[in-house]
């Protein structure tokens, strides 16, 4: 349901004129319509985690680096969710400041699972300890509640958009780049990293006289390099075709030659392709789609120092269309922009919970409104949560079980007399 939508129905209810047009409307009453929506959307997206906000996120351990960034849309962690998926072990945490200093700064053995915890305003806010040393590549996983509520209109084919355009699709909040038009056909819509069933991560292309990051991947003279020392290049690109190259004060090694991506092809996790003559790598084992993927990334430009610890920003871009239509993958928190916007959560407990506080702004009596909202909001919460089956002794079909070897006592069988 739109956001005009939501507006029309509460304008139903608290008997106020319907709205023809409503996001950026000068009227008193759709101005605070439109603050009471969101701050409904607001609080109860917060006191809940509700599936449809719920996202995955995995990075890369690099040796040495101790903090990395945190998701573009992050908003709160879900506990007991972060996982070293390489090591199969949870990650302890989160850990208090106190015991944090302790392992930090008191003689404390180190142990091999990692420990974390979220501080600071910085870009690179996930800490993680021990230092990883020996774990150059190892995944950590965890879910989260992304910060964007709301989401532009569904993208369409065959549709003209331009660079103040907003599209939806897949999970992919889209900008328009460049001018253009959207592919004829549904055969292609723009997503990013899927291909059938294999995912890829897109190498960008390399950039001369820019700073460069240990393990990153750039793409240059139809070859892949690896980042091996940090630095800032030259104006030269590698060439090399085995060993490493030094390029100002960047070191480069050579990966590979990819070949040409090709449809219904089986890749691996760490194959190499090129496609649209974007260097791709794969990241999930699979089977490769009917058309070559459109998507790619673009480093931004990182000039001035050479002792970063962060990767530069990177742009993900999907080619759309026969033209020259290019979407950029919006990182930002996506709020009310348009009256064609959807809330991502149910639609009826914004309505309700938009109408109470309309109606307490106003100053006029809301209890009752707010208990039938609240009792509505509860049993639709009570919908989401999946609840497992516990059974008493061993069933095939249910884990876990309440009674088994792990519940006997060890001994002292004889109560006490």
């Amino acid at each position: 349901m739109t956001i005009l939508s939501i507006a029309q129905r509460c304008a139903e209810r608290l008997q106020i004129t319907n709205p023809a047009t409503f996001v950026g409307s000068s009227n008193n009453n759709y101005i605070l319509l439109l603050a009471m929506i969101r701050r409904a959307i607001d609080e109860i997206s917060n006191e809940f985690e509700w599936p449809e906000l719920t996202s995955f996120y995995e990075f890369k351990l690099i040796d040495g680096q101790t903090n990395y960034p945190l998701p573009y849309d992050f908003d709160r962690r879900i506990n007991e969710t972060l996982w070293n998926k390489d090591q199969h072990w949870p990650l302890i945490g989160p850990v208090t400041a106190q015991v944090w200093e302790q392992y930090i700064n008191g003689f404390i053995t180190t142990l091999p699972r990692q420990r974390f915890r979220v501080v600071g305003a910085s870009d690179n806010q996930f800490y993680i300890n021990p230092t990883p040393d020996g774990l150059d590549g190892q995944r950590i996983v965890y879910e989260y509640i992304n910060r964007s509520k709301v989401r532009p209109v569904a993208w369409a084919a065959n549709t003209a958009y331009t660079t103040s355009s907003y599209v939806w699709f897949n999970g992919l909040i889209l900008k328009g780049a460049v001018n253009g038009t959207s592919n004829a056909d549904a055969g292609q819509p723009p997503v990013y990293g899927i291909d059938n069933t294999t995912r890829w991560d897109p190498i960008p292309d390399y950039v001369a006289s820019q700073v460069y990051y240990k393990e990153q991947l750039v793409y240059a003279n139809s070859k892949v390099y690896k980042v091996t020392t940090s630095g800032l290049s030259s104006a030269s690109s590698p060439s090399v075709t085995s060993g490493s190259e030094t390029l100002g004060t960047a070191v480069f090694e050579y990966q590979a030659t990819p070949s040409a991506w090709a449809g219904g092809t089986s890749y691996s996790d760490g194959d190499y392709a090129v496609a649209n003559s974007h260097a791709l790598k794969c990241i999930q084992d699979g089977t490769s789609g009917r058309l070559a993927p459109k998507f790619y990334a673009v480093y931004g430009a990182v000039t001035t120092s050479t002792g970063q610890l962060a990767p530069p920003t990177i742009t993900k871009k999907i080619a759309d269309g026969a033209g020259t239509l290019v979407w950029d993958v919006y990182e930002n928190e996506y709020t009310i922009s348009a009256d064609t916007d959807e809330v991502k959560i149910n639609e009826q407990i914004i309505i309700d919970g938009a109408c109470w506080r309309f109606l307490q702004a106003r100053g006029f009596e809301y209890a009752e409104d707010k208990r039938i909202a609240d009792i509505q909001k509860e049993a639709i919460k009570a919908n989401k949560i999946g609840a497992s089956t516990v059974a008493m002794n061993y069933q095939a079909y249910a884990w876990p079980w309440a009674i088994g070897w792990w519940s006997y006592p060890s001994g002292d069988y004889n109560p006490p007399s």
